[in-house]
């Protein structure tokens, strides 16, 4: 009766029509605006193409999931999305073009739902009678959905963000009796949350649990006082073990997965429960002190941060918390939500809403607390868009003239406020993915019939210089979606089983390698990445100069075999160290007093060198080593002629990405 009612009223009402039309097209406009953004493979995020999509394309390479054995913590984590994106790369004779283009529409698509349906399902939950057929355009009111690295690009919090809405209306069935039946799929859901992303799982779990537990212990006290109806006595208890045996179940996926290949279901974390492997000492040590080399956001845990973060609550989308190239100090994220919030003291009917903003509340301070980048709010984003869509219905239907107008403005402000975001050429991979678009359009016309669907080429290139088998070891690389094999990673921050450093000379380089299953290495010539240790820099350029075969340049990098036997013969280990500042005086050092962290209380505290030398000496100490660690800024010309003539430059080493360490430079054969 309800709906023909307003149905009725729909029609006789040549306002509400053209209000309806209206928003309708805001939101589908938004729909197309994100459609035309994942045409091209250009659109995708940087993180996917070393993470989610490269993961998906390793397992299709593998033939299935498989153990990283340097201990690659990416592929422990949750996953979902990878696992999504393998059907992508299983595609029969496909272009990466296609394959890439493929992931970012399933990403699409899950976002097309989640907005179309999720939004307006909990909407008339929270606000009964809410048209379901215009709310969902209020997703297009947080304009940060058109930026890099927030908007759909093959990654993962959109996909994540499909849980949210289905979350809430669990939970709010749950509460009043924990009905098992519920519970349990409130369990499933959760747990499908966890699998997704870590930031996802900190956002959706944490609040909802909590309340539950709550209710149980509620129903625990009514229980024992004899007040609660016979059905529902054992609810307290029923309620949550449904919620914790299907999200336990839910989750095996991830935590099966990773007791079974590396012996710790959340490796490397629970070191002290568990044996993860690999995992040694060092690898302790760098568990425990990498969060200051790394590049976590996070307040400091003291009075100060937590009032930082308590104040965020209401200045997160005021204040950008972005990467600065990206779209600067301009706030994106859309800030209706907060802006509205004082309205909820003189509505009516708003317990729901409250709930659901609690809820948002409690996600934005743990965000917050463990790495507050923007993008992971769109993981939340759907709810946020379903209570400002609530407020904006309530303050419709019970404020005056005065209220409408006021939140009308607010509307239209945050519109046009938000109105160029889409247009930033501010997107890391792309600079701008509507230009990448139009060309790809245009290239039809131009004859570009091959070239408009290159993408990755150097990757690709490497493809077809590796055999089927090869495993490839990238040392300290990021992007490389498309190299179509198994690959080994060293980059120190996201691996805990290779530790060059500790092999101390090139035979022991080729038995981790082999143990390893490295078939092939490549590298970059003039990056040699921030760096573990010097010692390691060493003995890898060492290795991939000296040791292996059939080494071939490719642009600034290089692809190079695996010798095919372990190096023999004796090694000289000694270092000159060319430098003018105090961490690592100039002088002459054994390879092992190099050996030590860039990070952590250990973090540059090297030894005396065996033989200390003034800048005068320079010259005197490349004659009596077999490496050389340059800082530019302190060579004299002596020691620059005798460098270019007996030395050859390996790397640049960065102690951060705008600041050089030093240059390696090997003795010439």
């Amino acid at each position: 009766a309800r709906a023909v009612q307003r149905k009725r009223e729909f029609q006789r009402s040549p306002e509400l029509r053209a209000f309806a039309f209206a928003v309708v097209a805001f939101g589908c406009g938004g729909l197309l605006m994100l459609w035309f953004l994942v045409l091209t493979p250009d659109n995708v995020q940087f993180d996917s193409r070393w993470k989610h999509m490269a993961l998906a394309e390793d397992f299709v390479a593998h033939g299935g999931m498989r153990r990283f054995p340097e201990g690659w913590i990416i592929a422990a984590r949750p996953h979902m999305a990878s696992f999504l994106y393998t059907w992508a790369f299983l595609l029969p004779d496909g272009l990466l073009f296609d394959r890439m283009v493929f992931c970012q529409h399933v990403e699409l698509a899950i976002f097309f739902f989640t907005t179309l349906f999720g939004i307006g399902a909990v909407v008339r939950r929270l606000v009964p009678n809410a048209d379901s057929r215009l709310v969902w355009a209020a997703r297009f009111l947080f304009p940060g959905v058109f930026v890099y690295d927030s908007s759909p690009s093959g990654g993962t919090d959109h996909i994540g963000a499909l849980f949210g809405p289905p979350i809430a209306l669990l939970a709010l069935r749950c509460w009043k009796e924990l009905e098992p039946r519920r519970a349990a799929v409130l369990g499933f859901l959760l747990g499908a949350a966890v699998v997704t992303k870590e930031t996802i799982a900190i956002m959706l779990l944490p609040f909802p649990v909590l309340v539950l537990g709550a209710r149980s212990v509620m129903l625990g006290i009514l229980r024992a006082r004899g007040r609660l109806a016979p059905e529902l006595r054992w609810r307290f208890l029923t309620g949550p073990a449904a919620i914790a045996v299907a999200g336990l179940v839910a989750t095996s996926p991830w935590w099966l997965k990773n007791v079974i290949l590396y012996g710790d279901p959340a490796y490397p974390l629970l070191d002290g429960i568990f044996s993860p492997r690999p995992f040694d000492a060092y690898a302790r040590y760098k568990l425990r002190y990498q969060s200051e080399f790394g590049e976590m956001w996070a307040p400091d845990r003291s009075w100060s941060g937590l009032a930082k973060t308590l104040k965020t609550l209401v200045t997160f989308s005021f204040d950008p918390n972005n990467w600065k190239r990206f779209h600067g100090n301009v706030p994106v994220f859309g800030s209706l939500f907060t802006l509205l919030l004082p309205a909820l003291l003189f509505l009516k009917g708003t317990r729901r809403t409250w709930w659901l903003v609690l809820w948002i509340h409690a996600a934005i301070f743990a965000w917050y607390s463990v790495h507050h980048q923007d993008r992971y709010l769109q993981g939340i984003a759907p709810l946020i868009a379903a209570a400002t869509a609530a407020m904006l219905i309530l303050i419709w239907r019970q404020g005056g003239r005065l209220a409408r107008a006021g939140a009308s403005a607010l509307v239209a402000l945050q519109i046009v406020w938000g109105g160029d975001t889409y247009f930033f050429q501010t997107h890391a991979m792309a600079r701008s993915a509507v230009k990448k678009t139009l060309d790809l359009l245009a290239a039809g016309h131009e004859r570009e019939y091959e070239k408009r669907f290159r993408v990755q080429e150097t990757f690709q290139e490497i493809n077809e210089k590796l055999p089927k088998n090869a495993r490839l070891l990238l040392h300290d690389n990021h992007n490389h979606l498309g190299i179509g094999v198994e690959r080994v990673h060293d980059d120190h921050m996201w691996q805990y089983g290779i530790n060059y450093a500790a092999q101390k000379d090139p035979a022991g380089i080729y038995r981790l390698l082999r143990d390893l299953g490295v078939t092939h290495i490549y590298w970059e010539r003039d990056d040699a990445g921030k760096g573990e240790t010097l010692a390691g820099d060493l003995l890898f350029y060492d290795f991939v100069f000296r040791r292996t075969e059939e080494r071939e340049r490719l642009g600034p990098s290089y692809l190079a075999a695996m010798p095919s036997e372990p190096p023999r013969g004796p090694f000289d280990d000694r270092v000159a160290v060319l430098n003018c500042k105090r961490d690592l005086p100039q002088g002459l050092y054994r390879l092992g007093d190099l050996a030590l962290p860039s990070f952590g209380p250990a973090a540059r505290k090297y030894p005396k060198p065996t033989r200390r030398a003034e800048a005068s000496e320079d010259g005197e100490l490349l004659s009596e080593a077999s490496f050389a660690l340059v800082d530019g800024e302190c060579v004299s010309n002596e020691a620059a002629s005798e460098l270019r003539r007996k030395f050859f430059r390996a790397a640049k080493r960065r102690r951060s990405p705008r600041r050089k360490e030093f240059e390696i430079w090997l003795r010439k054969e």
